[in-house]
C-alpha cells in the first residue's frame, strides 16, 4: 500500500484498488483491507486521483473455470435439496448435475453459465440495489428445473439442475433466499420480489 497525495493504492495479483482518504481514515482503511484482502501488497506506482464527478472505468479479470462452476452449482443444488428434500434430488433426472458437482464430470459450460438477467424484480442488468448473496430455484419454461446464484448480487449464474423432469408436476419447487453476510442471517424471497422470469 502507498499513501501519497491523499490517496491510497493497493495491488494484489495484478488487481488494483485506488481510492481517496483523509488522514483520519487511513488506519480504518488499512484495518479493513487487511481483514477482507490480506493478499494486498504495497505498490510504488502513483495514479492520478479522480476529481469529484469524474467517471472512472474499472476493469477486472477473473477466471471462471469448472472449479467455480461446481461451487456455484452446489449452492443451487443444496437450495433445491433443502427445499424439496433428499428423495427429490436423488432422482435420476439430477444425475448430470450431481456428477458434475461431486466428480467434475460433464460439460460445465453447459450446466453453469453467466447470465445478465438479475434475480430481483426491481433491478436491471446494469443496476443492482440490494447487497448480499441470492440463490433461487425455479421451473423454467422448456428447460426443466433451474437454479440462479448471485454472489454479492454482482454476477448472476444459471444452473441447469434438471433439463427435464420425469416426475409429477404437481408442486412448485420455486424458492429463493437472500443471505446477508453483514448480519449472518437468511430470509426467504417472495415471488413478487425475486422472480424475474428466466427463459434460459
Amino acid at each position: 500500500m502507498i499513501a501519497r497525495a491523499n490517496h491510497l493504492l493497493f495491488e494484489a495479483g495484478g488487481a488494483r484498488l485506488h481510492g481517496g482518504y483523509n488522514g483520519a481514515d487511513e488506519k480504518r482503511a488499512n484495518a479493513t483491507l487487511l481483514r477482507v484482502a490480506p493478499g494486498f501488497r504495497e505498490s510504488l506506482d502513483d495514479l492520478p486521483f479522480p476529481r469529484r464527478g469524474d467517471i472512472v472505468t474499472v476493469t477486472t479479470t477473473a477466471r471462471f473455470d469448472d472449479h467455480i462452476r461446481r461451487t456455484i452449482a452446489k449452492f443451487a443444488f443444496t437450495m433445491l435439496a433443502a427445499h424439496m428434500g433428499a428423495s427429490f434430488v436423488l432422482a435420476s433426472d439430477f444425475d448430470p448435475i450431481r456428477e458434475f458437482i461431486r466428480w467434475g464430470r460433464g460439460e460445465g459450460h453447459n450446466l453453469v453459465r453467466p447470465v445478465r438477467r438479475p434475480i430481483l424484480g426491481d433491478e436491471t442488468p446494469d443496476f443492482r440495489r440490494h447487497a448480499g448473496h441470492f440463490v433461487v430455484v425455479e421451473w423454467v419454461r422448456n428447460s426443466g428445473i433451474q437454479g440462479r446464484v448471485s454472489p454479492f448480487n454482482e454476477a448472476t449464474y444459471a444452473v441447469h439442475l434438471a433439463r427435464s423432469y420425469s416426475g409429477l408436476y404437481r408442486f412448485d419447487p420455486s424458492h429463493g433466499v437472500h443471505f446477508n453476510p453483514d448480519t449472518g442471517t437468511a430470509e426467504p424471497l417472495t415471488h413478487s420480489n425475486f422472480l424475474v422470469p428466466s427463459y434460459a
